[in-house]
């Protein structure tokens, strides 16, 4: 990611064996830092666990995110398990609440 400023004159060349690139949407902004939004120049999608080499022109500075598996697990664990589990206590709760009413 650039800053919104070095968009226009910004190229990279980025390596590595086996990788697919891909220009991004410049329009989405990615990170705030300070008060300097940065946008997305390239998607990069390597094939496995591997070192990729990023050099831009144009620039004062690049921001490059590592993305990996555990990420996205923690992501679909707190966007998806934490949410069903939170669902299934309160139906717990809910029917103990009634049974408890009931009796009394």
């Amino acid at each position: 990611a650039v800053p919104e400023a070095d968009l226009a004159t910004a190229t990279c060349e980025i390596t590595g064996q086996d990788i697919s690139v891909e220009p991004a949407d410049p329009e989405v902004t990615i990170a705030t830092i300070g008060t300097e939004e940065y946008h997305d120049l390239y998607d990069v999608f390597p094939s496995g666990d591997q070192e990729v080499s990023v050099a831009c022109e144009g620039v004062q500075e690049v921001v490059v995110a590592e993305m990996g598996m555990s990420g996205t697990l923690i992501g679909a664990g707190v966007g998806v398990v934490l949410p069903v589990v939170l669902g299934i206590l309160a139906l717990v709760m809910t029917i103990s609440g009634a049974v408890a009413l009931m009796r009394s």
